[in-house]
Parts: structure tokens; C-alpha cells; sequence
């Protein structure tokens, strides 16, 4: 059965949203309604201890009918904490229920915000469902006490990421808008009144403009790329516009975190502005854009020749080369 693609029911997105400012509330069961929607059907409050609700989903749960919970692993009062999404699929489930909900799970990750689940529990007798199954199902290796100081703050600066994401998501906006400068700017690079077109989170969390320019595409790039700061970029080199992140070793940690939280809504407003760009690929910095997109424009080269062989003759064709130099570049061939 392929996936459904269920769409989640705003009642379970408003309850999830109010979770995230209320520790009280330990766990949320959703179901499947009419193959179409995934809703809302009960909630769960905490008790001080996370192990005596985990086990006390089975008196929550009917034992012949699926289900997909959220549960919050942190104790009460610690904050939001993370979620674990539990797959309830009981053995003597219909066939078609067992996979409908088995593939749900990936359509309430998506819309409720991938990244602020920190694992996922599948369970299909009341036996699984016990705090000493799931801890069974895990690696147990604690290692919290050997962590570096710079490996908390990076922990932390993850939580607090996934809250970010999470929330935005499950609202449906955006978490960082575009200014109305940078908007023009993209307007003029979908019209070819400039090439390049550099992006920067600015210090009050919106998507301003770095710069925007015509470049000379067969002369060094490097100079328009920030050494110091992750980036993002919008190129136009002949018929296709390549959308670039710019992420050097050295920048602060904070920053990378930031910039990878922000690249979704990066994509969004370029395509708002009607950009489609058919290529995307990372770089360092820029010691290693002009390595980076040149093994992108030999995938496009190669792409166009393999085109033209195959139609004058079914010959095989040349597969791609690897690439050549270092390999520190992050290279992608799908859209952003």
C-alpha cells in the first residue's frame, strides 16, 4: 500500500502547540479518520514519574484498535522536553489499518515538526507497551556526564532549535520572513536584472540582503563569498540557477545552528519569488565554491551530452565522473 498522506486535523495541531507551554500534559492520542485525516482523540496528564505513565498506556489504549500517540519523555515541570512517537498497531488489526497507521507516522512528523521528535516506538502487543520494553528497544549508554562544555551548549542550542521548527510547522508560517529589500532583489534576479543574489539572517531573525549584483560568471567567485559566516546564495550561470550554502569549518556554532534552522523558509521566499532552482549544492567557504560548482556544471554538461547520444543512438552512456580534489563539499542534485 503506498503512503496515504494523511493531513493532520487542526485540533491536533492547536493541541500540540498549547503542549509545548504546558508540562502537565504527558501524552496526546491521535487516530485515522475516514483514511483522510489524522485527528485528535484523547490527552494524557503527568504524573512526577515518566516510567508509571508510559506503563499506564495500556489502560489508555483499546487493545484491537491502532493508534499514534506523542509522549512526553521529561519529567513534569522540566520543560517541553522531546517527543516520542509511539505507533500503537495491535496484532489482530485489520491488514489495511496496520499499514495506514504504520505510514502515518512519517505525515505527523512533517506537519507537526520533524525535528522535535526525538525518536520513534513501534508496538503491537500490550507486553510492548511497558517503560522496561522501551528501554529494552534502546541503546542504554548514558554518556551526559563526559560531555563537554561546548557539547551542552550544542545540545541545548538543538533543543531549543526543535522548538523553533516545531511550533512554525505545526502552525503553518514560516519561522523566519524575508525583508521587503531582499523580496525586490529576488524579484530582479528572476527578471535577469542581476545574477547573484547573497542572504543573512539578520540579528532580529528575518532573511535580509547581503548583496545583490551582476557577477562575472567566468571570473572567480570567491570574493562575493563571506570567509567568516555561513551564507546563502542565489546564482544564475546560463540556464540554471543553483542555490548555494555557504557554511565555513570556523564559523561560531550558534550561527550554523541558526542558519540551518533558517534554510527552509530561505527556500520558501526564493521560491515565493518564482525561482525554481534546478540545482543546490554546500560549500565551506569560499575556498571551495568555485571546486563545488564546477563539478555541479559538469553534472549539467554531462546530463545535456548523455541527453544528446541517447537520442542519435542507444549507445551506453558515460556515467559521472567522481569528483575530483577534496572532498569537503556537501553536493546535492535535487531542488532545495
Amino acid at each position: 500500500m503506498a503512503r496515504a498522506f494523511l493531513s493532520l486535523d487542526e485540533g491536533l495541531k492547536t493541541a500540540f502547540i498549547a503542549a509545548q507551554e504546558d508540562s502537565t500534559v504527558r501524552w496526546l492520542r491521535a487516530g485515522v479518520q475516514e483514511e483522510k485525516a489524522i485527528v485528535l482523540v484523547s490527552q494524557g496528564s503527568a504524573s512526577p514519574s515518566v516510567q508509571q505513565d508510559f506503563d499506564g498506556l495500556q489502560d489508555a489504549l483499546d487493545s484491537d484498535s491502532p493508534a499514534i500517540l506523542l509522549f512526553r519523555e521529561a519529567a513534569e515541570g522540566a520543560g517541553s522536553g522531546k517527543w516520542l512517537l509511539i505507533a500503537w498497531v495491535p496484532d489482530v488489526s485489520k491488514t489495511r489499518l496496520k499499514m495506514l497507521y504504520s505510514s502515518s507516522k512519517a505525515d505527523v512528523k512533517e506537519g507537526l515538526g520533524l525535528g522535535y521528535f526525538g525518536g520513534e516506538y513501534y508496538a503491537s502487543e500490550p507486553s510492548e507497551l511497558s517503560y522496561a520494553a522501551l528501554l529494552a528497544s534502546r541503546d542504554t549508554t548514558h554518556d551526559g556526564d563526559l560531555l563537554t562544555e561546548r557539547e551542552v551548549i550544542q545540545k541545548e542550542m538543538a533543543r531549543q532549535a526543535r522548538d523553533i521548527t516545531a511550533k512554525s510547522t505545526a502552525m503553518g508560517v514560516i519561522p523566519f520572513e524575508a525583508t521587503d529589500e531582499l523580496r525586490r532583489q529576488l524579484e530582479a534576479f528572476k527578471a535577469g536584472a542581476v545574477n547573484w543574489v547573497g542572504m543573512a539572517v539578520t540579528a532580529d531573525g528575518a532573511i535580509g540582503l547581503g548583496e545583490a549584483r551582476t557577477v562575472d560568471v567566468k571570473s572567480s567567485l570567491a570574493p562575493h563569498v563571506d570567509a567568516a559566516e555561513p551564507r546563502f546564495y542565489l546564482l544564475q550561470h546560463g540556464d540554471t540557477a543553483f542555490f548555494v550554502y555557504s557554511c565555513p569549518e570556523g564559523a561560531p556554532v550558534r550561527l550554523k545552528m541558526t542558519y540551518s534552522t533558517a534554510r527552509a523558509s530561505v527556500v520558501a521566499a526564493v521560491a515565493a519569488a518564482g525561482t525554481d532552482c534546478s540545482k543546490s549544492f554546500e560549500c565551506g567557504g569560499p575556498e571551495e565554491i568555485e571546486e563545488a560548482l564546477a563539478y555541479e556544471l559538469k553534472g549539467v554538461a554531462d546530463g545535456a551530452n548523455a541527453g544528446a547520444l541517447s537520442a542519435a543512438a542507444d549507445a551506453p552512456l558515460p556515467s559521472k565522473p567522481s569528483r575530483p580534489g577534496r572532498g569537503r563539499g556537501r553536493l546535492t542534485a535535487k531542488r532545495p
